[in-house]
């Protein structure tokens, strides 16, 4: 009798294994225009009224007058050097409440990432805007590149290469004014960036919970 039971429950599991197999949505869906680590979420097997998940913000590349023009200051050269960690960046305003600067909204990604997503995985670099201006004098004012001008005695390839290093640091700053005004996640694994484009503190937590494996 007892072996019967036993058929039974093997010939049940069995049944349904197959179903799973073939009739069951996957536990993942996927969009192939998009990372396959990013475009990945968890679903409920068997639930067929799913849409496709898909980020609200995609990856940008970032450009290589970017990454090189930061190492000429170690600030800007910081958000790009651990490859281990992706770098969350923004600029606020202690204690305005403006949208465009609110310290709130520091204050909410912050306890957003030590207390939701604790594992480690988001290094966040904010700088407050008094910050910027220093690191702006150190990286423009006090800057010999920025602040060149060719000499008499300055051959033409030394005014082309003080040209193009001069170039590279005006896209790092194109490139801080863009993620200073809204919010940035930078992977410096595949030198990428993803950008918000306005800012919003529940756009920013969708933006790190999406990106959260990238």
């Amino acid at each position: 009798m007892k072996y019967k039971i036993y058929l039974g429950i093997i010939a049940a599991l069995s049944v349904f294994l197959i179903y799973a197999i073939f009739f069951m949505k996957s536990d993942y869906v996927t969009k192939k225009d998009l990372p396959s680590n990013v475009a990945i979420t968890k679903v409920t097997p068997g639930d067929f009224n799913i849409s496709e998940y898909k980020p609200d913000f995609l990856p940008k590349p970032i450009p290589a007058d970017v990454l090189k023009g930061a190492e000429e200051n170690d600030f800007y050269y910081y958000l790009f050097i651990n490859p281990n960690k992706k770098t969350v960046f923004y600029q606020y305003k202690p204690a305005s409440s403006q949208a465009a600067d609110s310290e709130d909204f520091h204050k909410g990604i912050d306890n957003y990432l030590k207390k939701v997503l604790i594992d480690g995985r988001y290094k966040n670099y904010y700088v407050t805007d008094k910050g910027a201006a220093i690191y702006d004098k150190r990286f423009t004012r006090y800057n010999k590149v920025m602040n060149y001008t060719p000499g008499e005695n300055d051959s033409k390839k030394d005014i082309e290469k003080m040209a193009e290093r001069k170039a590279r640091i005006e896209a790092v700053k194109d490139f801080y004014k863009e993620c200073s005004k809204t919010f940035c996640i930078i992977n410096n694994n595949t030198k990428e960036y993803v950008v918000i484009d306005k800012r919003d503190l529940a756009a920013a937590k969708k933006a790190l919970k999406d990106y959260k494996n990238w």
